[in-house]
Order: C-alpha cells, then structure tokens, then sequence
C-alpha cells in the first residue's frame, strides 16, 4: 500500500464535518408533498423545492437558504389573498424563486386582516428581507423568471442586508392602481417594485442591486421605487444599483424613483425609464 502524500490526508481532518450534499424535494399531485409550505418545513439549507403545476398557498423559507424552483412558469402558481402584510405569497430570504407565477389578490380582503387601514400593512408578492439569512453571510437572492402580480401594494417588496446580492431578472412584474391612502409615515404605495438598503454598523457596505431585463409596470406614477429606508442608525447604508435592458411604465410621470446613498452602476444601460441609464 503506497503511502499517501503529506498534505493528502485521506480523511477529514478532526473535528471536521462534511456538508451534506444538497436535496431535491418535489411538490406537486402524487409528488412526495402536496403543499410547498411542507417540503421547505422538511429541507435543509441549501436544498432545492422543485414544484409541479397546479394553485398553492403562501410560503414562508426565511431562516433557511432556499430554492424554490417550477417546472412550468405560467401553471405553477402561488396565490394568497389575504392581503395582510404578515402573510404575502412568499417570503424567502437568501436562495432563489425560480419559473414561477406569484399572485397577491387584495380584492377579497377578511374581516381579520388590517389592510383597509393603511397601505403599509398590505402584503407584498414577493417579500425578501431576513436578517438571519442575509446579513453579513456575502449571500445572494434571486428572483428569476417569474411572473409577479399584486393588485393593490408593490409585487416585489425587498431589503438589502451588508454584504447581500438581489438579483431579479426576466421578470413580468405588475402592480394594480392603489388607492392612494397614506400609511401611518405618509406614504403611498411605492409603485410596482419597491427596494431598501439597510442599516449597517460598518463604515463601508457593500449591498448590491441587480435588475436584469424585467418588465415592470405600476398603475401608479411610479413603477420602480429605490430608496434608503433604515440607514438613519449607525453608518449609511450605500447601495449599488446595475440596471440593464428593463422596460418600466408609466415613463412619461415618472418612472423610477430615487432616494439618498444610492449609487447607479455604469454599466447600466438599454432601460426604458432614463434615470437607469447611466
């Protein structure tokens, strides 16, 4: 038996644990789960949640790195319609939403949930922000091919944590008229996609924004709305926006709203609302 090089060693070093390799879960009828909720309960990090077609009800990943994956874009379809902010389609922090139809009804609103009362406390299509998965980790979010529905609040609905990537890409995203009542700081609905960056502790940050071929329309004047919302404590908050071939409507009111500590890549061209090209 040869002897093995120095440095070689054949088996992991003490008190060394190799990751588990990462799993496929599928959801769907006859599939091992019938609801997505149950398979992302059952994953581990990493893992992925391939969906079949057919109508789901709202997940919740955050706490865990996950990649909910279907195979057929426009019949794999989450819907909720409770319209309370606690409780949007899905919530996810870091991993991936892939090939799926992502719908938030607010038309039929329960006598339970707030959302007649301010326009914050109505939920998102898509909700990404999880402090336990996303800050300080370098990991990344993405958001990718889909189609995103929300008829009265923003379909996407983001944070971007220190050291977090959002990437959304080949995305139809549309956002219903709001009606224009102010929540409790003033604001409206902040068109179809509304970003933030968040407070950081560090002097430097490095969150990143990626918006990569979408369509995105808002009834609203706005369709697309990045802003710093939490960098009043401790150090700004910067944020790197890279913006490339996006079409965004309503254009001619406006288009795309801006706010304080961030920063458009140079990178970013082929958009249609001008304040993404730079």
């Amino acid at each position: 038996m040869g002897v093995a090089a120095a440095g070689c060693a054949r088996w992991p070093a003490p008190g060394h644990i190799s990751p588990s390799p990462a799993s496929t879960l599928t959801v769907g009828p006859g599939k091992r789960y019938s609801t997505i909720q149950a398979a992302v309960d059952a994953a581990k990090p990493g893992d992925t949640v391939t969906i079949f077609p057919g109508t789901y009800g709202r997940v919740s990943a955050f706490g865990k790195k996950i990649h909910l994956v279907g195979t057929d874009r426009d019949r794999c379809i989450i819907l909720d319609s409770s319209a309370d902010y606690y409780t949007p389609p899905v919530e996810i922090g870091a991993g991936s939403v892939r090939n799926l139809t992502i719908i938030e009804d607010h038309s039929k609103p329960t006598a339970a949930t707030k959302a007649d009362s301010f326009a914050w406390e109505r939920a998102y299509s898509i909700h990404v922000e999880d402090y336990t998965t996303c800050y300080d980790k370098h990991d990344q979010t993405l958001i990718d091919n889909c189609v995103v529905r929300n008829t009265k609040r923003a379909a996407l609905g983001m944070g971007l944590y220190r050291s977090h990537t959002i990437i959304v890409s080949n995305c139809d995203i549309w956002s219903g008229k709001p009606d224009r009542t102010p929540d409790k700081s003033g604001d409206f609905n902040r068109g179809a996609v509304y970003f933030h960056n968040q407070k950081t502790n560090h002097p430097t940050d490095d969150q990143h924004l990626k918006l990569l071929n979408n369509k995105i329309h808002c009834d609203d004047k706005i369709s697309l709305w990045i802003g710093d919302t939490f960098a009043a404590s401790g150090f700004p908050a910067t944020m790197d926006v890279l913006a490339q071939g996006n079409t965004c409507t309503p254009v001619a009111t406006g288009g795309v709203g801006f706010n304080r500590h961030v920063t458009l890549a140079p990178g970013s061209h082929g958009n249609t609302a001008p304040a993404l090209n730079a």
